[in-house]
């Protein structure tokens, strides 16, 4: 909640849904002032791999994991990455 409070990236950004046929995952991008934000959430109980470029994120805000897989998925995974233009 707090990190949607602090960033106009996250209020005022531009909503690009990604996959919209994606049963499994729910992925989304914010671009605001030059910013991107790209918010990745697994819906299942199984690890599943999706490649939205994350790997060329400049940072991995949060996640409700302690490490990154990058483009592998853990069951109910969810994690936001902000790109720097």
């Amino acid at each position: 909640m707090a990190l949607r409070h602090d960033s106009d990236l996250i209020k005022l950004g531009d909503f690009d849904l990604l996959d919209p046929d994606d049963v499994d995952v729910f992925a989304y991008k914010r671009h605001y002032n030059g910013q991107t934000l790209l918010v990745i959430s697994n819906f299942t109980n199984s690890a599943v791999t999706r490649d939205y470029g994350q790997q060329q994120a400049d940072t991995l805000l949060i996640s409700n994991y302690d490490d990154d897989q990058g483009s592998v998925l853990r069951p109910y995974e969810s994690k936001v990455y902000q790109f720097n233009h």
